[in-house]
């Protein structure tokens, strides 16, 4: 499942159009520029958490690009097989502090 979090914090009906514009119909969560630096260390945009069929944050990528797609579809069907016993998922990822308790200097690109 996709989730997406407007990290802009941008109004409700601006974002409505840009997804009913591209074609998106993954939820979005709205107002989570605070939530996504603070608590969870987004620092550019856009940041993808790849969580396992446990709930377990296993990869964090930052950006994307031309080319992109064929890197997340190869990920998703890399979980979907670990979900299914086939193989395990990739490392785990770990935050280096606990939510919300990052401080400068930090290293939060692990």
């Amino acid at each position: 499942m996709v989730v997406g979090v407007n990290g802009y914090d941008e109004a409700k009906d601006l974002v409505a159009n840009y997804m009913k514009d591209e074609n998106l119909t993954h939820p979005v969560v709205l107002m989570g520029g605070t939530i996504a630096g603070e608590q969870y260390h987004v620092r550019g945009f856009p940041t993808s958490y790849w969580v396992d069929h446990e709930g377990k944050i296993v990869e964090r990528e930052v950006g994307f690009g031309p080319g992109n797609e064929k890197k997340l579809i190869e990920r998703a069907e890399q979980l979907l097989e670990a979900r299914n016993g086939k193989k395990p998922a990739d490392r785990p990822y770990k935050l280096p502090v606990k939510a919300g308790q990052a401080k400068a200097g930090d290293d939060l690109d692990n």
